[in-house]
């Protein structure tokens, strides 16, 4: 399954437990929904995108939620990536979490799956970066879990926020 680099195949790649422990702790609990940020849609639980604005949750839900959803987005990541292109488990837990914030139509539709496809994972990772602003406004939360997924990515450091 692990080739020579220790790259993993698509086809068998699957999000790691610090991958959930990071979403949880960088989306941070909301038992309430409301706006991160003006003009963003609200979210709730572990940045459950899904919630009306108002709508309570709890955290044992709110958790088996994020976890689902980040398996469905996994799934739609595969979608657009050859099988047999492969990627260290740092990579895909990285890509994992910036599709995670950004929507499964913002990574297949960016220039990740073609570099990645051809065996650019530096490349792959560099993209993360373009990725870095709010509605084409600079949010220096957005740009710092941009970096951190970048330097997960192209490194292995670990995804949890200091």
């Amino acid at each position: 399954m692990i080739d020579d680099s220790g790259r993993i195949p698509i086809k068998w790649v699957k999000g790691s437990i610090a991958l959930a422990a990071a979403l949880a702790i960088g989306e941070g609990y909301v038992q309430t929904a409301s706006r991160p940020l003006p003009g963003d849609r609200c979210t709730g639980g572990f940045g459950d995108a899904s919630m009306e604005c108002g709508q309570k949750t709890t955290p044992v839900r709110a958790l088996v939620k994020m976890i689902r959803t980040e398996q469905a987005y996994e799934k739609g990541m595969k979608q657009c990536l050859d099988p047999n292109a492969s990627v260290y488990q740092y990579e895909w837990d990285a890509y994992a979490d910036f599709t995670y914030n950004l929507g499964i139509g913002n990574f297949c539709h960016s220039s990740i799956p073609p570099n990645l496809n051809a065996g650019k994972n530096a490349e792959a990772c560099s993209v993360i970066l373009l990725y870095g602003n709010f509605h084409k406004h600079f949010e220096a939360g957005v740009y710092r879990r941009r970096v951190r997924e970048y330097n997960t990515c192209m490194y292995g450091v670990p995804l949890i926020k200091d």
